[in-house]
């Protein structure tokens, strides 16, 4: 770590390195132990290239983000690099070339010595990787080209040739990358369940090399296997998904035509249980929760309980979220950098009445850096720790309630229960719970928010049977 003074401050800059009796910066860090064997040595050394403090440090933060990607991928099972690399590079070098796909079977002149300023491009490659007389007798030999060449120019020619695609798993791979959701742990996740269903069942092959039978047949290893049939048709849907969209974005015509567009998996649904709410008198013990050692864990359940945020909704919120000067204390929920919501619908305005009122006033005073709850906030990979927050949560619950108590996600369901039983209409719990397309004129006016808290209050009283 180096501390640069820049005026009246010092600012100390973690990974950046500045070498005795040199002007040029370095990026240092050493490789976490759990990936060590990824890499020929402990330690990452890179020269940022610039003697200006100001610039280093930029660098120093662009090239550590890309590194916290890289751990990401490596963690997740996913190549060091992305194999969308190659594409992209592959694909700026036929254009370097004046290629295109249609190029390859094109016999007009023009286009015949095109191709053979790239062929004579490989060949120079070749030659160099093998020297004058390995490259002699390979030239005479029926050996293939491809394992001589770099994998940006093995690429290229794979994609002029229009024989470049990949495998399922790939697919499943590129579709993260592409997204560039890279640090979104639970999309992560939910991709990499996905590929481990497919892969136990299935051989791992282009989408197009799949048919129906082997659809029906993973269906049915599923149901087998004790999966829900939602959790399948999830599986399903995101390997469909991703077969789509990586087939449409790297131009595999091909790879469009596979057999998961469409499947139908029996009962499905049936074999669902409803959720469990949370009974009025088990609300009760949770309000009268005291604050322990780390007083934001009853925070977030006091804010849960009284709104029926989502995890990761109430750990993404910022100060300027919440507005306790209105005349109906509220907080909005929207998108920010480090947080994504479910759906465009998420959005909305939520009344502050009851405990969730007292906590978010706590919360405000012990603020840090613009969040209400920066505890949970990854800065580095500008993302929120909902996992770590739910666990903690669901900890804290079980605690008061015994360990078959609902979990957080249940403070929804049992806020739609405690809403029906005030006559609130159905439009407006669906606003409240975040799971419309279209608003109310009234959206977030003083009219609005009176009536959202009328319905807050009521609910706070009335008992209700779960």
């Amino acid at each position: 770590m180096t501390t640069l003074k820049l005026g009246l401050y010092e600012l100390a800059v973690k990974f950046l390195h500045l070498p005795k009796g040199r002007k040029i910066y370095l990026y240092r860090r050493q490789i976490p132990k759990d990936l060590r064997h990824h890499y020929s040595s402990s330690q990452y050394l890179k020269s940022l290239e610039t003697s200006s403090e100001v610039e280093a440090i930029k660098r120093c933060r662009e090239l550590n983000r890309s590194m916290e990607q890289e751990f990401g991928r490596l963690r997740a099972g996913y190549p060091k690099k992305p194999l969308l690399n190659h594409f992209n590079e592959a694909s700026a070098l036929l254009l370097k070339f004046g290629l295109s796909k249609s190029d390859f079977e094109n016999q007009d002149d023009g286009a015949s010595l095109i191709r053979d300023g790239f062929y004579d491009h490989l060949n120079d490659l070749i030659r160099i990787e093998l020297g004058d007389k390995k490259y002699d007798e390979f030239f005479f030999s029926n050996e293939s080209a491809y394992q001589y060449l770099p994998d940006v120019e093995r690429t290229a020619l794979e994609i002029l040739r229009g024989e470049f695609s990949l495998n399922a798993s790939q697919f499943l791979d590129q579709h993260v990358e592409l997204l560039k959701r890279t640090t979104d742990t639970k999309f992560l996740q939910g991709v990499r369940n996905a590929k481990q269903f497919l892969l136990k069942h299935l051989a791992n092959k282009p989408p197009s090399r799949y048919d129906r039978t082997e659809v029906r047949r993973l269906i049915d290893a599923g149901l087998k296997d004790g999966l829900k049939t939602r959790t399948i048709k999830r599986y399903l849907s995101t390997i469909s998904a991703a077969f789509n969209y990586v087939a449409l974005e790297l131009e595999l015509d091909s790879e469009k035509l596979h057999p998961f567009t469409t499947f139908k998996i029996p009962q499905l649904g049936e074999d669902s249980k409803d959720r469990e709410d949370f009974t009025f008198d088990e609300l009760q013990q949770l309000r009268q929760i005291k604050e322990k050692r780390k007083p934001e864990i009853t925070w977030l359940i006091h804010l849960m309980l009284e709104t029926g945020m989502r995890v990761n909704e109430v750990c993404g919120l910022r100060v300027d979220d919440v507005d306790l000067n209105h005349r109906f204390p509220n907080l909005v929920i929207h998108k920010n950098s480090f947080r994504r919501l479910k759906t465009k619908g998420s959005q909305r305005y939520l009344p502050l009445v009851g405990v969730a009122l007292e906590v978010a006033a706590k919360a405000l005073a012990e603020s840090k850096d613009g969040w209400l709850f920066p505890s949970y906030i990854d800065f580095q990979k500008q993302t929120t720790k909902n996992t770590q927050a739910s666990g903690a949560v669901n900890k804290q619950i079980r605690s008061v309630l015994g360990a078959a108590a609902p979990t957080a996600h249940s403070f929804r369901h049992t806020m739609q229960t405690r809403l029906r039983q005030v006559d609130c209409p159905e439009v407006l719990r669906n606003e409240l719970g975040g799971w419309v397309k279209t608003v109310s004129e009234s959206y977030g006016s003083s009219k609005d928010l009176k009536r959202k808290t009328d319905y807050f209050n009521r609910a706070l009283e009335v008992y209700y049977i779960s």
